[in-house]
Formats: structure tokens, C-alpha cells, sequence
């Protein structure tokens, strides 16, 4: 980039006052956007002056529901089911050899990768040693009259 200010808060060089003033302005504009969508957001919800409600303090919920800034204090489990009932299943990822998120994108993400390495195998010659130096994670199928790999649109993963 170019211009004076190209190295503002540079951490290798000395503080210089213009920068200080420069993040100091853009924090004042950041505060006056976040003031104004509060008021618009909230509107009559909010229970005291712009003095209490905007001067960088931050509540517990009881606080913040006492000042007019959130509508209640609940659970994630408690919102789901008085919004949705029945209508869907909580599953919660556990650490004893349960339901796992990274089991669940396991199987996900591993298709996508191998597919893609041996797409990228198949368009460059590879032929099932060459799919072995991968890793020899990767089923595949053959064409009946041919040893090397089909294209990535015949691969399957168990």
C-alpha cells in the first residue's frame, strides 16, 4: 500500500501520536455506529440514559435485562424447545467415544480430500501404486478392462 498512514501501529517502529489519533477516531465512529444501532434495535426496550448504557461497560444478563438491553435470560436447550418442540433433535457432541463433531465431518471431509487427490492422481497418470504412495486410504473403483484409476465421479469412500 501507499500513503502516509500505510504504517500505522507499525509494532517495529515507535508509537507516533498521529497514529494514536487515527485509531482513536476510528474507535469514536465505531461507538457512534454501535450507539445508534443499539437505539434503533432496542428503541423504548432500553430502561436508562445514553450516559449509563453507552460509556464502554459491559453487565452480567440480570443487568443487562435490567437496563432494557437484551429481552430475557434463558438456555440454549430451554430457547430450542419453546421455539421449536418437537420439530428437531438436539444431538450434543461428547468426549467418551459418543457423538463426536469431528466424527460426524470425518467422513465428510475425508471423501472430499481423497476424492480430490485422486482426481488429482487420475488426470496426472496415476495408476493404483501411484494412489498406494498416498496413503493406501483410498478404495476405488476399476474399469474392467484397466488397471489404472477412473475419474473422481466413479470413486466411492466406505
Amino acid at each position: 500500500t501507499a500513503g502516509e498512514n500505510k504504517s500505522v501501529l507499525d509494532p517495529l517502529a515507535p508509537l507516533k501520536e498521529s497514529d494514536v489519533q487515527i485509531i482513536r477516531n476510528l474507535l469514536s465512529n465505531l461507538h457512534e455506529h454501535f450507539i445508534d444501532h443499539v437505539k434503533t434495535s432496542r428503541g423504548d426496550r432500553l430502561k436508562a440514559d445514553d450516559k449509563t448504557l453507552f460509556n464502554g461497560e459491559f453487565w452480567t444478563g440480570q443487568k443487562a435485562l435490567e437496563l432494557g438491553l437484551i429481552d430475557g435470560i434463558d438456555t440454549v436447550d430451554g430457547y430450542i424447545e419453546r421455539e421449536f418442540g418437537d420439530k428437531v433433535k438436539v444431538i450434543r457432541p461428547r468426549r467418551d467415544g459418543g457423538f463426536s463433531l469431528s466424527g460426524l465431518f470425518r467422513s465428510y471431509f475425508e471423501r472430499d480430500i481423497l476424492s480430490q487427490l485422486a482426481f488429482a492422481a487420475a488426470n496426472n497418470g496415476g495408476s493404483r501404486q501411484h494412489l498406494a504412495a498416498i496413503g493406501n486410504q483410498l478404495p476405488y473403483l476399476e474399469d474392467n478392462n484397466s488397471s489404472d484409476i477412473m475419474s473422481a465421479s466413479s470413486l466411492y469412500l466406505d
